[in-house]
Formats: structure tokens, sequence, C-alpha cells
């Protein structure tokens, strides 16, 4: 996905559809390509975390994720009540 194109990606859809899975991927293949990501989400279960290997650090605040990659990649957690 070539970040001049497109500098901003929303996944959204259904409960299980496998927007977290996605949102990781491209999070992950964005900071493979070089380029420096930041993935966040708004799902209270918080499974981004999971996917990405972040602990409660990433709750409101935008940690670097442990990853080989050429391009820097950071996970945030936030919560849509307090967050808006």
């Amino acid at each position: 996905m070539d970040p001049r194109r497109f500098p901003l990606v929303i996944v959204v859809g259904g409960g299980g559809v496998g927007k977290t899975t996605l949102a990781a991927a491209i999070g992950l293949a964005s900071a493979h390509a070089g380029d420096d990501t930041l993935v966040m989400t708004f799902d209270p279960s918080l499974r981004l975390k999971d996917a990405l290997g972040v602990g409660h650090e990433a709750i409101h605040e935008e940690t670097p994720v442990a990853s080989d990659t050429a391009g820097r990649l950071w996970a945030s957690l936030l919560d849509a009540r307090t967050t808006f």
C-alpha cells in the first residue's frame, strides 16, 4: 500500500470479520515497507494489544511495537468515551 496515496486507512465492519487482524497486518506491512506507522483502535476488548504484542502501556499512549521492520510501528488503544 502506497502511503503517499493512502496516508490514512480506516478498517471497519461487523463483529468477528477480522478488523483487528487486518489493521495489524496493514500496520506491519507498512512498517516493513519502511514507513513510520501508527495503528489505533477504539475496540473496548483491546484485541489489538494481543495482536501486536503490546501491554497496557498502549492504553491512551502511542507505544512502540517490537518488530524487525525498516520503519517504526506504534500502537495506541483508545477509549471512545474518554477520547471524544
